[in-house]
């Protein structure tokens, strides 16, 4: 099923020009939330995204549309009528009474969850899985909250026989964890809420060594330049909700399956090596444990 901020995002990804940071606050507002602000007004758009009326009118114009209400129109096209399953649950639950803290916490996840099919394609998951597969060596780069997913995935790669690893910054004093990054190799990124700081220096230097990269993201990630090579990007929760890291962890599982798929001999090698090597371990503690 396509997304319905589908169109919109396409001429966000493809826009060649300078986007502001009042434009990626305009492009959080509307993709965020698509089908709500496919019925709001400009005003309304702007005071959720904390900038001016005009901006966005002038954002609008700055992607190719004749104003606010061809962009708002383009919103409103592709949405999809059926109610989501989770929606219907949750319902019934507030008809009940109100939610309980659990209830909330659980109804906010699988309402983000749900929308990631809307914007993550599986052609888009099994492309980034070919290009990891060809990869010569991995690198991570994730700061924040996302410092977690980047180890997470750097783990889960080398479990399946890659050499992969995680940075969280770019000491340009002791550059040699990047410096030798070149063709062949492949960089991910995550950028949540806000584009890391050296984020566009990252993907400037590996456009220039040709390294292919690819980010998982929210939906600040159609406004960064430079972009990446594939971008697999999922709204994390409405504004109103708070921001789950469950979305992108789940981009970062799917894309893990589809590795396994792509070199199932090399997962299963260093799987079964993994295992073989805990068993030596496990014996060698307990002989050591008898010395004792």
């Amino acid at each position: 099923m396509e997304e319905f901020s589908s169109e919109l995002r396409g001429r966000v990804e493809d826009f060649s020009g300078k986007l502001s940071k009042l434009d990626r606050q305009v492009i959080e507002a509307l993709l965020v939330d698509p089908l709500g602000s496919s019925y709001e007004t400009a005003s309304e758009v702007a005071e959720r995204a904390g900038v001016h009326q005009t901006t966005v009118i002038r954002f609008a114009r700055k992607l190719g549309y004749d104003g606010f209400l061809e962009m708002r129109e383009s919103l409103r096209k592709g949405h999809v009528q059926k109610a989501s399953s989770a929606s219907r649950v949750f319902s019934r639950i507030r008809t009940a009474g109100e939610l309980s803290s659990i209830e909330a916490f659980l109804h906010s996840e699988i309402e983000a969850l749900h929308q990631l099919p809307n914007h993550v394609r599986a052609a888009d998951l099994e492309s980034a899985a070919t290009m990891l597969a060809k990869a010569d060596r991995i690198m991570i780069f994730a700061r924040g909250q996302a410092q977690v997913l980047g180890k997470f995935l750097a783990l889960r790669l080398e479990r399946l026989g890659f050499d992969a690893g995680a940075i969280d910054h770019i000491d340009l004093d002791t550059p040699n964890r990047i410096a030798g990054l070149k063709e062949g190799d492949v960089v991910i990124s995550f950028a949540l809420r806000r584009v890391p700081a050296q984020l566009p220096l990252l993907l400037s230097f590996c456009r220039r060594r040709r390294v292919r990269t690819l980010m998982i993201s929210d939906m600040i990630g159609p406004s960064i330049r430079p972009s990446a090579d594939i971008l697999l990007a999922a709204p994390r929760g409405t504004e109103t909700q708070s921001q789950t890291l469950s979305v992108p962890m789940a981009i970062a599982n799917l894309l893990l399956l589809d590795l396994v798929q792509a070199v199932p001999q090399q997962a299963r090698d260093a799987l079964e090596g993994l295992d073989d090597g805990r068993v030596e371990l496990e014996k060698l503690s307990r002989g050591a444990l008898r010395k004792d």
